[in-house]
């Protein structure tokens, strides 16, 4: 029995061992299972994590691509004049840049030089749509708070001057031609090819417009309109040669008969005492009115010197000036005579490529806008300098106005569009300052008055305004001015290789005569008894108001291009085309060269403290020293030769101007600040102010800029950019929908 039990034992044993077996073989199997399942887990895992950073990787790929092309399409509007467009495509490469989350080194500078180049050359600000032919005219309303525009297609319309649309008006049977404010801004006078001249009158508890009248009396399309400044009459010129004025309940009170030609536009003066009518026989016709009205208005002598249409006429806030448009490309400017009263020509201003088609004065009287059918307007000033160029419309433009607020420019398209304008640029104010290149920049100590010397036989002096104070004019070409530090005395060399030292009244102290070659450069010491002349024969000469000869610093091995006093007028710093800057003291002894430069050095300028040497070469570069001739840093980023370096007066920012055009600002560590894009070819001479407000740069355009430091140094450009665009991002319906965001940041 025992050994029947082991024996059953045993077999129980054995078979207990074989199901054991079959589990751990089970086991091993699932094991392997499990293992490869992890395995094929892991590797699509894995795979899949790939594929996501690989997804993610060609998202952000396609993003920067996006921004990129963004970028590329701000830059290109810019540059064919929509710039407008250009800062809206800018802006929303910033917002996309923001929301992609990543950090790209290579794309975010060129963001931001487009939001930069964009926002420094805003000008244009909204353009309001709707209008389905040709803007012919626009008005402001006298608060500034309404513009009116008048239409091919038979209609006027008004917004608020964000761009919002208020209303439509519809009651001409013919093409609007014409269309003005009360001076309450309370009635809007509208003048139709219809004949007919049509009083809309406002509707204080809904808002709306209605005709309150209807002027018949013409024969013929009413191509002007205008109320008497005092809001008592209404003037109306047609082209059945006549001009009309009529009291507000449609009372004729006098017609001006032209039994020649017809009439394009009339104003009134705005002493409410002489009205302006354009001529389409190249005149301007006057009448003044006497004592008992207009019914015995006499005619004043015309204005004859155009040799065209004129087509527009203002006059200034002073009833002083008149401006004249012609079909000839000019504005003219005509001076009220005090004896007889008559106008008499004063200026002629050129510049447009075609017909000028309307003119208008700001309302301080500083500035005249002319809108031209070449598609620009052009900015004066009163002394008929050319300011500045506005660039947008597609078409020709026909008319042009300032708002009384002197806020904005508002001028009608062609292309069926009103665009409104800054008056004023933040940044930058330029001017058309010489009829040649711009050679030298001087401003004085006191920051007060710019001199700037052409390729051309003038020196003007500019108040920081940019205002034309004073013209000397001189028997040759002048290279270069400079200033003494108390501001008495200026310095000019001319192509005749003689300086001539002069009070700043004109007055000439003294002559110097280069006898031995041709001057390149000369600069009058800031004490003012010195002059450094730099000559084509490798040469430096110092002239001392005190002594009969010159002291000769010879030791260059090409022409001497630029001569540099140092603020304390104890050394001499010259620049050569032998790719060296030089330091010498003022009796002649060389204290150091300045080897680094691969190219010719063009300018030279010490920090306002002397301790350190700015120079600018051929080779696109600027390199900084100190006085003992340690080299502290390059700065690349011109892709021109340096023809101009400026020092800020606290010396922690140095500027340079090139031949690619463009201005650039740096740190003195190399960093790159900022680059001014205003010039459209090189830049020859920039200054900067000692009162550190401005920066002034002139070049080979014959245009002369006054940059704001103080606002493109402090600038939040992003913010400044969604400021100018929000009522566009807001009213215009052009506009996608998905681009009404982009300032949502």
């Amino acid at each position: 029995m025992q050994t029947a039990l082991e024996a059953a034992r045993t077999k129980e044993v054995e078979a207990r061992l074989v199901q054991e077996k079959k589990t751990a073989r089970l086991q091993r199997f699932l094991l392997v299972g499990v293992g490869i399942g992890l395995l094929i887990s892991s590797s699509l895992a894995i795979g899949s994590f790939i594929l996501y950073r690989q997804t993610q990787k060609s998202e952000a790929q396609a993003k920067s691509s996006e921004i990129r092309a963004i970028v590329s399409s701000s830059v290109g509007l810019f540059a064919s004049n929509r710039r407008l467009d250009a800062l809206v495509e800018a802006i929303k490469a910033k917002d996309k840049l923001q929301k992609l989350g990543i950090a790209n080194t290579n794309l975010a500078p060129l963001v931001e030089d487009a939001l930069k180049q964009a926002v420094y050359g805003a000008d244009e600000y909204n353009h309001l749509s709707g209008h389905a032919a040709s803007v012919m005219a626009v008005n402001v309303s006298p608060d500034s708070s309404l513009i009116a525009s008048a239409s091919i297609d038979k209609t006027i319309k008004l917004w608020r001057r964000d761009g919002t649309a208020v209303a439509t008006l519809k009651g001409h049977q013919g093409a609007v031609r014409s269309v003005a404010f009360s001076p309450d801004g309370r009635i809007l006078a509208s003048a139709s090819e219809d004949g007919t001249i049509k009083l809309w009158q406002s509707d204080a508890k809904d808002a709306s417009w209605r005709i309150s009248r209807t002027f018949k009396g013409h024969t013929a399309s009413v191509w002007g309109v205008v109320f008497s400044p005092d809001g008592q009459t209404i003037a109306s010129a047609a082209w059945d040669k006549t001009v009309r004025v009529w009291k507000l309940d449609g009372t004729l009170l006098k017609t001006f008969q032209d039994y020649k030609t017809g009439f394009w536009g009339v104003t009134f003066s705005p002493d409410s005492q002489t009205i302006a009518a354009t001529s389409l026989d190249g005149t301007v016709k006057l009448w003044r009115r006497d004592t008992s009205g207009w019914q015995n208005a006499k005619p004043l002598q015309p204005l004859q010197g155009h040799t065209a249409w004129v087509v527009g006429v203002a006059f200034s806030p002073d009833s002083q000036t008149i401006a004249s448009a012609s079909e000839d490309k000019t504005v003219k400017l005509w001076q009220r005579d005090s004896t007889d009263g008559n106008y008499r020509l004063d200026k002629t201003l050129k510049g447009h490529s075609a017909g000028v088609s309307g003119v208008a004065f700001s309302p301080d009287g500083q500035t005249i806008a002319s809108a031209s059918l070449d598609k620009t307007i052009k900015l004066w000033n009163i002394d008929g300098t050319e300011l500045r160029t506005l660039r947008g419309h597609s078409a020709s433009i026909w008319g042009v106005t300032f708002s009384p607020d002197g806020s904005f420019i508002a001028s009608a398209g062609a292309e069926n569009l009103v665009r409104l304008w800054q008056s004023e640029n933040q940044f930058q104010k330029s001017m058309i300052a010489h009829s040649a290149g711009i050679w030298s920049i001087a401003i004085a100590s006191d920051s007060s008055t710019i001199a700037t010397a052409s390729h051309e036989n003038t020196v003007k002096f500019w108040s920081r305004q940019g205002k034309l104070l004073k013209t000397l004019t001189e028997e040759g070409l002048v290279s270069q001015v400079s200033f003494s530090e108390d501001n008495k005395l200026i310095a000019l060399p001319s192509d005749d290789d003689t300086v001539k030292l002069r009070r700043r009244d004109g007055t000439l102290i003294a002559s110097y005569k280069n006898p031995y070659s041709k001057i390149t450069a000369a600069l009058l010491s800031p004490d003012g008894q010195a002059i450094a002349i730099a000559d084509v024969i490798k040469n430096v000469q110092i002239w001392h108001r005190d002594r009969p000869a010159p002291q000769i610093l010879k030791g260059h091995l090409a022409e001497v291009w630029q001569v540099a006093f140092s603020p304390d007028g104890q050394l001499v710093a010259s620049a050569s085309g032998d790719g060296t800057v030089k330091l010498w003291t003022l009796e002649g002894k060389l204290l150091k060269t300045l080897v680094g430069h691969s190219a010719a050095v063009w300018i030279v300028a010490f920090s306002p403290d002397g301790k350190m040497v700015a120079s600018g070469s051929g080779d696109n570069t600027i390199k900084l020293w100190t006085h003992d001739g340690k080299l502290l840093k390059t700065f690349k980023g011109h892709t021109g030769a340096i023809w101009g370096v400026a020092f800020s007066p606290d010396g922690k920012i140095l500027a340079s101007g090139s031949v690619d055009g463009t201005v650039k600002l740096w740190k003195l560590d190399g960093t790159e600040l900022t680059t001014l894009k205003g010039h459209t070819a090189a830049i020859r001479k920039i200054a900067t102010s000692r009162d550190g407000t401005f920066l002034v740069s002139g070049g080979d355009d014959n245009t002369l800029i006054f940059w704001n430091l103080q606002r493109i140094l402090n600038l939040d450009v992003l913010t400044y950019g969604c400021s100018i665009i929000k009522d566009y991002l807001k009213t215009n319906i052009a506009l996608e929908k998905s681009d009404r965001s982009i300032c949502n940041i």
